[in-house]
């Protein structure tokens, strides 16, 4: 792994480095302190049945980075841009109505090596206090990349511009 790029933040410093993953066809920066998380320790929350699935997180399992692989079918004279956008809205209105105190800060999307993608960002409550929490959709050649990003909710404002610049290098393999 090549390291690509560090941030810095008032938190710290974090090497990003380039990882690929070919069963699920991306390449990615990832803090380089990040490690796979174990089955065991997986929340059952962020398990997608039938995917291919990558899980990272730091050392305390603080903060929490997702992707997933799904095969998809975009409707006849839908874009894939379109379908991203639209499974994200879905989503927003699923979680706004069975979330405990869901608190939305966005829906929105990103182009990003030619592909939309498309975000949902939400605050929600677990039994370690108040989380910050990133969805993202990107659909390339009837494959869906659906992930997540979550952190203490306290962590948020410079966690969010690591996962924003993290997600700027998902590169399609």
């Amino acid at each position: 792994m090549d390291t690509a790029n560090t941030i810095t933040t008032t938190k710290g410093t974090f090497p990003l480095c380039r990882e690929e993953f070919p069963d699920i066809g991306v390449a990615i920066c990832l803090p380089e302190d990040f490690h796979d998380l174990p089955n065991e320790e997986k929340p059952q929350s962020i398990a997608v049945p039938g995917a291919v699935s990558v899980v990272r997180a730091d050392m305390e399992n603080k903060f929490v980075f997702t992707i997933n692989s799904l095969a998809v079918k975009v409707e006849a004279g839908q874009t894939e841009g379109e379908a991203a956008v639209w499974l994200v809205a879905e989503q927003q209105k699923i979680l706004s109505h069975s979330t405990p105190n869901y608190q939305e800060f966005g829906v929105g999307n990103r182009e990003n090596d030619g592909h939309t993608i498309a975000l949902l960002r939400f605050a929600s409550n677990s039994s370690d206090g108040a989380i910050y929490n990133v969805s993202y959709v990107c659909i390339h050649e009837e494959k869906m990349i659906l992930g997540t990003f979550s952190c203490p909710f306290s962590d948020y404002i410079e966690w969010d511009v690591v996962f924003s610049m993290c997600l700027g290098t998902l590169r399609f393999i």
